[in-house]
């Protein structure tokens, strides 16, 4: 690659990268980015916060990042993630308060409202 320090990288990357997750996001596949390289973790969550921010990508859960569990930053690269994910939407039937109130887990919920 022409650029050399990483701020220049994430500049001539985001464009590129991003018009790729579009096309992921058009053809309804995920799109992973993988930080198989530890020397360039950094760079690699610096683009991923990048298309996790772009409105173009809004409300679109197909992005993902291939964590390597191996290296030693492995915890505090999921927590980083985990804290970067916008926080889930609730229903908007109200089956989360029902089941609240009721103690009915998930899934159960969701197989009896299909069978009624």
């Amino acid at each position: 690659m022409r650029a050399r320090s990483a701020s220049a990288c994430i500049a001539e990357l985001v464009p590129r990268v991003l018009a790729l997750a579009q096309l992921a996001r058009d053809y309804d596949i995920g799109f992973n980015i993988d930080a198989e390289e530890a020397d360039r973790l950094d760079l690699s969550l610096d683009l991923f916060a990048a298309l996790a921010a772009d409105p173009a990508l809004a409300g679109w859960d197909g992005l993902g990042f291939v964590v390597q569990a191996y290296q030693k930053r492995a915890r505090a690269v999921i927590d980083w993630l985990v804290a970067l994910a916008p926080p889930p939407s609730p229903p908007a039937d109200g089956a989360a308060r029902s089941r609240a109130r009721t103690g009915t887990p998930r899934s159960s919920a969701r197989r009896s409202t299909a069978l009624a």
